[in-house]
């Protein structure tokens, strides 16, 4: 598969670049993320990838610290990004769904690195499971939702990238019901979030779908009746997330269950790096 070959590739040469200059660093996951992962690609959508390195023992005792993600590196239509694990476990721990999303995806295999030794991408994976705190991921969510349908009053965009701007603010207030409703960390697949109760044979499910096939067939049917229907799914979802934040600013986790994760990965890391 010629997108598999371009980020192995990718990888590698940043790989070599980082030893050639005595910054030794190993490959441990890459996920593909954005529009591909979230269930509305087209064809010209990119491959984002974000993949997870670590780096020699050196490098995490030195005084100077080290860079903790890589610039962003384009190859035809391959994005990719790479974050030091120190990076990706604290955000893990501190409740970031992006660093779930990351164990979630999709994963291109690499041919090197410390894949073999299974038993400690295990435990990076029961870190995720023991971390995750429904309150902070539907905070999260929201959060982003909010600022991105707010900055749609102060920059208008063509159609088919309004209507991308508003199946991702539509796919973050999804996974907001998901939660409150499942405590479950949502699906990646925004199909997959609505085909659950309670947005199952909604309005909201009908349109959500009408616009996925309109956004990435390109058939003629991303009118402006339909984004306009898609604009009130985001309202009646925003003003329904409303009424359950109060219920969710409850932290799940208590600070004693906190702590012995932090101390769970920094162990981790440990194991990657000595």
């Amino acid at each position: 598969m010629e997108e598999q070959s371009t980020v192995h590739s990718a990888i590698s040469d940043w790989l070599s670049r980082q030893h050639n200059s005595g910054k030794r660093a190993t490959a441990l996951i890459a996920a593909q993320l954005g529009s591909k992962a979230w269930g509305y690609p087209t064809e010209s959508s990119d491959t984002d990838v974000t993949f997870l390195y670590v780096r020699g023992a050196s490098s995490y005792l030195s005084l100077s610290s080290m860079p903790q993600q890589t610039p962003q590196m384009r190859i035809g239509k391959v994005e990719l990004v790479g974050w030091d694990l120190k990076k990706f476990l604290a955000l893990l721990v501190t409740g970031n769904p992006t660093a779930q999303e990351i164990l979630l995806a999709d994963h291109f295999a690499l041919p090197f690195g410390y894949l073999l030794q299974q038993h400690k991408i295990d435990d990076v994976y029961e870190l995720a499971k023991n971390s995750y705190d429904p309150s902070k991921a539907f905070m999260a969510y929201r959060g982003t939702a909010f600022k991105i349908n707010r900055d749609r009053s102060e920059v208008k965009l063509e159609r088919r990238a309004e209507a991308k701007r508003i199946l991702t603010i539509l796919r973050y207030l999804c996974a907001c019901i998901h939660i409150y409703h499942y405590a479950a960390f949502p699906p990646l697949p925004i199909q997959d979030v609505i085909s659950a109760k309670p947005l199952a044979g909604s309005q909201v499910e009908d349109t959500i779908l009408s616009l996925i096939h309109a956004y990435t067939t390109g058939d003629g049917t991303l009118r402006d009746s339909l984004l306009a229907n898609a604009s009130r799914a985001i309202d009646s979802l925003a003003e329904l997330v409303d009424v359950y934040k109060p219920r969710m600013e409850v932290r799940a986790l208590t600070e004693e269950q906190s702590a012995d994760n932090f101390d769970s990965a920094d162990r981790i890391l440990r194991s990657f790096i000595l």
